[in-house]
């Protein structure tokens, strides 16, 4: 940074993927840059990592943010995300976004705000991620695909080419959407499952063609 000051990383989550997404930290980050100053999480327990406890600040709720402060978010519950990020935005906090060295990134795709792209994730051409997305690894984006904001995509979830998430949607691992298929927001689809055609809201979804299951919220 010009003016030689570190900015202080603070991850939203303490839970294992908290610990995880530090693991990959200094990969995406440089330690003359930045620094970690701990964690946010309802639970106050500090969090052991590589030989190192961190501290809990306060709930992410509660939390005030300082100037210095950067957040990442780490939490895997899609509703949990929109409501803690919200809660965060309203007090000015200000979130980075995580993009892992190997991960593959088209020049026309398009990441927003507050996104986590783990390492061997796949972004095509003119796919668009909105803001607060997870990718896990190596999972991928298809062509003139779109994932709407919130969503938590598993490891190798895959959507094909012009697919759609809306809003707050959670694929669990080894899901796959097909070309041009929409599942709309608030639903949930579980691991290995196959959408091959579109999902209603607030519906959960499984197996191979995936079937639905009762609305979920």
């Amino acid at each position: 940074m010009s003016s030689g000051q570190r900015l202080d990383i603070v991850v939203v989550g303490a839970g294992g993927f908290g610990r995880e997404l530090l693991g990959w930290l200094w990969d995406c980050f440089s330690p003359q840059d930045y620094r970690v100053k701990g964690f946010v999480d309802d639970d106050p327990t500090p969090v052991p990592h590589d030989g190192t406890e961190f501290s809990v600040l306060g709930s992410p709720t509660d939390y005030l943010p300082y100037e210095n402060d950067r957040f990442l978010l780490a939490i895997g519950s899609v509703s949990a995300r929109r409501k803690v990020v919200e809660a965060m935005l309203a007090k000015n906090a200000r979130f980075l976004t995580m993009i892992h060295p190997t991960a593959v990134i088209a020049p026309t795709a398009i990441v927003g705000t507050g996104c986590v792209l783990y390492p061997y994730t796949l972004l095509a051409n003119a796919a668009v991620l909105g803001d607060f997305v997870f990718l896990s690894n190596y999972a991928s984006v298809g062509h003139d695909a779109r994932v709407g904001r919130y969503c938590n995509i598993c490891p190798y979830g895959t959507l094909n080419g012009a697919a759609t998430l809306e809003d707050d949607v959670f694929l669990g691992s080894h899901v796959t959407v097909g070309p041009g298929v929409t599942v709309r927001h608030n639903s949930k689809v579980s691991a290995n499952t196959a959408v091959v055609k579109d999902l209603p809201p607030s519906n959960f979804a499984f197996g191979n063609p995936a079937k639905v299951t009762a609305c979920i919220g």
